[in-house]
């Protein structure tokens, strides 16, 4: 399915949406939600709002028994419980070939300033509070979509945010966490992999 900067999506096996703001490589695009967070997301769990609408637009056909040849009938009935059978038997095979995709990797940044407009008047409680609010998103979108790495960029400062990250990373199972690489972020982030 192609999808275009602007577009409206609705995310595939959950509840909500927003729109595309930017692509991150050709497997996941930036989705921009209502309350106004960026989270990247894997194209492949996407849907078009319009192709959703559509599809509840059509209406099945009503066809009287009358006109219902009992052959035809049975003809069809054989027909779709072949074709469910073959789909049934190419699900475990599709599922295989999904799993050999690339993995999918992203950056998050922490910082205040990438996160909202303005930060004035805020205390410093309240500025890690959003920071933790949007790291736990994105965590939470990574593991959903099956991404292998995530890295956040949370910076050196006096370490207290970096703190409150890795108390949350101990909650989370299947997953384990480092400093990111020192020559591409200094000692301001961590990566973390997802098993």
């Amino acid at each position: 399915m192609k999808f275009s900067i602007g577009d409206q999506v609705s995310f595939l096996n959950e509840p909500g949406g927003g729109k595309i703001t930017a692509f991150k490589g050709k497997a996941s695009a930036m989705v921009m939600l209502d309350d106004g967070l960026e989270i990247p997301y894997a194209l492949e769990q996407l849907v078009h709002k319009s192709n959703q609408h559509e599809k509840q637009k059509e209406e099945p056909k009503k066809i009287e028994i009358s006109q219902i040849d009992p052959d035809v009938f049975l003809a069809e009935i054989k027909k779709i419980t072949v074709e469910k059978v073959i789909r049934e038997k190419e699900k475990p095979l599709l599922k295989k070939i999904s799993k050999s995709r690339t993995p999918i990797e992203d950056e998050v940044d922490l910082h205040i300033e990438n996160l909202l407009p303005s930060h004035n008047g805020m205390s410093n409680g309240e500025i890690i509070d959003v920071q933790l609010r949007h790291f736990t998103k994105a965590l939470d979108n990574a593991i959903r979509n099956n991404y292998y790495k995530i890295v956040f960029i949370h910076g050196v400062g006096k370490g207290r945010l970096r703190e409150e990250i890795i108390a949350l990373l101990e909650t989370y199972s299947g997953i384990t966490y480092r400093a990111a690489s020192y020559e591409c972020y200094g000692w301001g982030a961590t990566e973390v992999l997802i098993r």
